[in-house]
């Protein structure tokens, strides 16, 4: 076990500045705008011991915040799994990012095809708070989708993830009192206090 050192504060700021960039709302390329080209930029400085130790130390905190949701639905690892998934992509590729970032893509990836129908069913807030930027969720394929920008506006070209069949009975999350279509219906009626 490490000693916390001054590299855990550096690291869990940045890693805090990538969740909080989840709730960044508007058009696709905005998002994209904070999320990749503002705080990913952050992601890239240095190439020293300690920044390859901010990096590692980093990596871990989103890796962790996407896997609490194993057993709790929260919005804060929705939002790391948005990130990860919006900057890194649906297809976890070594050459892209680089293999050091590999590994939590892939991970996030694969949580999301195995899980994420169970989000839709059971806390579908939490599942819409994962799709940021241009990734989106085909509800009749079963699958998220992601575009990617060009000039033209035609043809963009994508990135799917077909979303592993979810027996009915199973249920990784804690059952909540509340039905998701009670909860859908609350929010279009005002919610639980409105007159």
């Amino acid at each position: 076990m490490f000693a916390y050192s001054v590299q855990d504060d550096v690291a869990a700021c940045i890693a805090k500045l990538a969740v909080s960039s989840g709730g960044v709302s508007g058009p696709e390329w905005t998002t994209w705008t904070v999320q990749h080209n503002e705080i990913w930029s952050i992601f890239s400085f240095g190439e020293g011991d300690a920044h390859q130790i901010i990096r590692a130390k980093l990596r871990r905190r989103l890796f962790d915040e996407i896997k609490e949701m194993d057993s709790f639905a929260n919005f804060q690892g929705a939002r790391a799994l948005g990130f990860c998934l919006n900057v890194l992509g649906l297809t976890p590729n070594r050459r892209g990012y680089g293999r050091e970032w590999y590994p939590l893509s892939a991970m996030a990836v694969r949580w999301a095809k195995r899980n994420y129908l169970r989000l839709v069913r059971d806390h579908p807030h939490v599942a819409a708070t994962c799709l940021q930027g241009s990734v989106t969720y085909d509800a009749v394929g079963k699958r998220l989708v992601k575009e990617f920008n060009n000039d033209t506006g035609k043809n963009r070209p994508r990135e799917v993830l077909p979303l592993d069949p979810m027996p009915d009975d199973t249920a990784i999350f804690p059952p909540t009192n509340e039905t998701a279509e009670s909860r859908l219906s609350m929010d279009r009626q005002g919610g639980p206090n409105a007159s």
